[in-house]
């Protein structure tokens, strides 16, 4: 279990900000912040699109089942 901080909220948000994301993508961000944070393999998902605009750096870990 990954426990995000007042501070990876507002990184999250921050980061939606400056990409102009709005809406439902920002749980995906959410979730992509505490796949990071638990250092993760792969986050599988059947929304990789979303995943991969949230999480450039880190798209080759976002799959689909």
């Amino acid at each position: 279990m990954v426990s995000l901080s007042a501070s990876d909220y507002g990184h999250v948000l921050k980061r939606l900000g400056e990409f102009g994301f709005a809406g439902g993508v920002t749980y995906d961000a959410l979730i992509a912040k505490a796949a990071e944070k638990a250092r993760v393999d792969r986050l599988l998902t059947l929304n990789a699109k979303d995943f991969k605009r949230v999480w450039p750096e880190e798209m080759d870990k976002v799959i689909l089942p």
